[in-house]
Formats: C-alpha cells, sequence, structure tokens
C-alpha cells in the first residue's frame, strides 16, 4: 500500500512538473511544489497562465514544450518502473 501511494505521489509531482513545464513556468520549483503538496501543486499548475510558450515561427515545437514531454515520459517511466517492482499479492 506504501508503495501505491509514493507512486501516485511521484506521479502528481511529475505531472506537475510537466504541465508547468509547457506554461514557461520552472519545472523544479513545481515538482518541489507537487512533492510537498501534490493535489494542491497539480492544481496550481493547471491554473497559472501560460508565459508564451507553445510553437515557434516555423510551426516546430518550442524547447521548453519537448522538455515537458520529456518530464512527462520520465515520470511515467518512474511509475511504471514502481508497480513492476511491487510485490504482488
Amino acid at each position: 500500500m506504501l508503495a501505491v501511494t509514493l507512486t501516485i505521489w511521484l506521479a502528481m509531482a511529475a505531472g506537475t512538473s510537466a504541465i508547468a513545464s509547457s506554461k514557461g513556468r520552472s519545472a523544479m520549483g513545481y515538482f518541489a511544489l507537487g512533492l510537498l503538496l501534490p493535489i494542491v501543486g497539480l492544481i496550481i499548475a493547471v491554473a497559472v497562465s501560460d508565459i508564451g510558450v507553445g510553437t515557434m515561427e516555423d510551426g516546430t515545437s518550442s524547447p521548453r514544450r519537448t522538455q515537458a514531454l520529456i518530464w512527462l515520459v520520465v515520470g511515467a517511466l518512474c511509475v511504471w518502473t514502481l508497480l513492476a517492482l511491487m510485490p504482488q499479492p
């Protein structure tokens, strides 16, 4: 049960970081907020405004958006790994 709780907690922190990073905010700062207050951090990350991050003039994805996707994939891999290592009942 503890492993499931920690997995969900880390997934929420990673999600908070990914959302904030896609909006041009500090990924590490919001990851820390997500670790301290997971639900509140997630709500704040969704509620804050975008500071001009999106697509570039040539139609390609901005580096920050790419970084957010990388954080999201890393978070998902961490969750998957923790779930795979959990003892089966």
